[in-house]
């Protein structure tokens, strides 16, 4: 009897001590992982470096800079002024220089809308003016080397859109191409335009307006 015992004893002992011992590993096991858990989402919310929103100024107490630094260097969206206060460049920093947005000249005008190489601008679009006043020469599409390429529109002096279309190199390659009589606004040739010269559908008119010509030019 007492060998008996002993036995059934010994043998629920055992199966208590292994199902607590099982009980407690796994649950070790949970909250080891719970505490891997709560560690890597602290380190997504809260990034290596400090991350603020700064104002910088000028000696005249105008904003210079406002936007996101990380780690002491613009890095995000932020807005740089000139000393009179008009916008400069509105747009993303990366690393303190410029990598998308726009730019401004002192006048206010927007010059270049796009990508940013080393904090010059590469690719997009680029607007340009004739010198002294506010009329556009040019809008369109640029390379990384600043030449039109692809599509664009430029004007001439008296703001008359010259040609409409597609950009090679800096070279008018495909579109519509317009002449006017003299200084007037009267139209004198408009129609299809490739690689220098009409080509397509073409239309032309006398200096009072009157239709001249309407066919197709073969080159």
């Amino acid at each position: 009897f007492g060998s008996s015992f002993g036995s059934r004893s010994k043998g629920r002992w055992v199966r208590w001590f292994c199902g607590n011992s099982c009980r407690a590993a796994a649950l070790a096991a949970m909250l080891f992982a719970l505490a891997a858990i709560t560690t890597a989402c602290a380190s997504m919310a809260m990034p290596s470096k400090p991350i603020r929103l700064t104002k910088f100024f000028f000696d005249s107490d105008r904003v210079q800079f406002d936007g996101w630094f990380v780690d002491d260097e613009r890095h995000g969206e932020g807005t740089e002024y000139y000393d009179d206060g008009k916008v400069k460049f509105k747009g993303l920093y990366v690393h303190g220089v410029p990598s998308e947005g726009s730019w401004y000249d002192r006048d206010g005008r927007i010059t270049f809308h796009g990508a940013f190489r080393g904090g010059v601008p590469a690719n997009g679009t680029q607007y340009t003016y004739y010198k002294g006043d506010n009329i556009l020469s040019f809008v369109g599409l640029v390379d990384d080397n600043g030449e039109r390429n692809g599509p664009g529109k430029q004007w001439d002096r008296k703001g008359r859109l010259t040609f409409e279309g597609t950009f090679d190199d800096g070279n008018e390659v495909s579109g519509t191409k317009s002449e006017f009589h003299g200084d007037t606004d009267q139209l004198r040739r408009t129609g299809a335009y490739r690689h220098g010269n009409f080509h397509g559908t073409v239309r032309e008119y006398y200096d009072h307006g009157g239709h001249r010509f309407d066919g197709r030019y073969s080159h």
